[in-house]
């Protein structure tokens, strides 16, 4: 296993108790974590990450003291051991703009060679501390973010979002969750891996949530948290009584405060134009535009010098 995502929004600020097992995560040959949170009332993202944190054997764990940390957006990323443990290139990451922090982190793999052909082309302002494509993605994005002069995610526009999400998935295959405090965005690229996404609201049948293979755990047993609506996109489910969906290839979906905002596909289908195009791309190298149809709307994947020249992404 590559790496294992978490990305949780809330209705309400809450603390839940994260735990891991580490003889699982061992297992699934995973090593080091990193978490962003947003305390309450701040706008500053709060990161705690260690490329390799969980080398200990045998035991459950949990992060010390986790009840301080009362945030109503959470990241979480258990990285793989095929990954450099390098804590300049730990997920997620966080870059101030228009006056808060935003947290993003990224699975997949992409060609770093092209966010960079990009990067040189635009404003310096952002550029990556590491080696990564991730954060050479973020940095692509928060440039492109700068330019338009927008202060939160919801300024930009989910269909804009939606494009330069697509366009960076073009240059390999990668999943990406994006959030500024306020609102959260999860997006799943084409031939990438699986992400699913779960409403839930109380009573619950159970206050903690965790994978079949309790890898990762969160309880939310505090009296004050046991009736937080949460929306969760994560690899895997991570409770059997709710109802998980799996995001589509090219598919993004918009949380905030525990509920769904907005969605690409229901978009393309409330659009007045039922041919509407979703621009896709895949790492080709034919100079040739591919049309197919999937999930009962047409997709066109073009080549980068075609999909880079789109006015519409920058």
């Amino acid at each position: 296993m590559k790496n294992f995502l978490v990305a949780i929004s809330l209705d309400v600020p809450a603390s839940p108790i994260i735990g891991f097992d580490t003889k699982q995560y061992q297992q699934k040959n995973l090593r080091g974590h990193g978490f962003a949170w947003y305390p309450v009332d701040a706008k500053a993202a709060l990161i705690s990450k260690d490329p390799q944190s969980f080398e200990e054997s045998g035991r459950p764990k949990t992060i010390d003291d986790w009840k301080r940390f009362r945030s109503s957006t959470f990241f979480i990323n258990l990285h793989g051991a095929s990954e450099d443990a390098v804590i300049e290139e730990t997920q997620p990451f966080s870059k101030p703009i228009g006056g808060r922090e935003w947290i993003f982190m990224m699975q997949g793999a992409l060609d770093i060679n092209e966010i960079r052909n990009i990067l040189k082309k635009q404003s310096h302002f952002y550029e990556p501390t590491g080696l990564s494509e991730a954060e050479a993605a973020f940095c692509m994005i928060l440039n492109r973010v700068q330019n338009r002069d927008s202060k939160k995610l919801s300024d930009i526009g989910w269909n804009r979002i939606h494009k330069w999400f697509n366009e960076l998935n073009s240059f390999g295959s990668a999943n990406f969750f994006i959030s500024d405090g306020i609102t959260t965005a999860g997006y799943r690229g084409l031939g990438s891996e699986k992400i699913f996404y779960a409403r839930r609201t109380p009573p619950f049948s159970t206050t903690i949530i965790s994978d079949q293979d309790r890898i990762f755990s969160a309880d939310f047993c505090n009296s004050l948290d046991e009736l937080r609506t949460q929306f969760i996109f994560s690899s895997s489910p991570l409770s059997a009584d709710d109802v998980w969906s799996e995001l589509n290839d090219g598919q993004m979906v918009v949380a905030k405060r525990g509920s769904k905002i907005w969605d690409s596909e229901q978009d393309i289908k409330n659009t007045s134009n039922p041919n509407q195009i979703n621009l896709l791309r895949s790492n080709s190298n034919q100079n040739s535009a591919k049309v197919f149809q999937h999930n009962d709307r047409t997709k066109i994947i073009l080549n980068p010098q075609e999909f880079q020249s789109s006015a519409e992404l920058a």
